[in-house]
């Protein structure tokens, strides 16, 4: 899902001096930096998409399935800055759980594999 930053609630088209126009702030949708998830599939954007990520973020996702099933992680696109901004995601739900991986740049797995019904991403 998305969080909406800016603008109104509705907008509605008004005449207002012979134009017509909005009636309030046009609103602006992004990315939201972190969540839970525990559909059967979904995605999982930058913060902040779909413009850039903001500097010094601390996003955490946690991603749960029904008992007794794993989840799979599949990137279709990657990209951060290297050295700086890091992917971790932990097969479990939190960030003591053990390390699956960190990323960062533009190399990733394509897929991952949970060994649960949890999956912790710190970002």
């Amino acid at each position: 899902g998305f969080i909406k930053t800016q603008g109104t609630e509705t907008i509605t088209c008004v005449l207002k001096d012979g134009r017509v126009m909005w009636s309030g702030p046009i609103p602006k949708c992004e990315a939201p930096c972190g969540g839970h998830f525990s559909s059967p599939n979904g995605v999982i954007l930058s913060p902040g998409w779909p413009g850039y990520y903001k500097d010094s973020q601390n996003c955490e996702w946690v991603i749960e399935a029904e008992p007794g099933h794993s989840i799979k992680i599949t990137f279709e696109r990657f990209q951060t800055e290297v050295n700086y901004d890091v992917l971790e995601i932990h097969d479990g739900p939190t960030l003591l759980s053990p390390l699956l991986g960190s990323f960062n740049g533009t190399q990733v797995p394509q897929f991952l594999f949970s060994s649960a019904n949890y999956v912790y991403l710190l970002f």
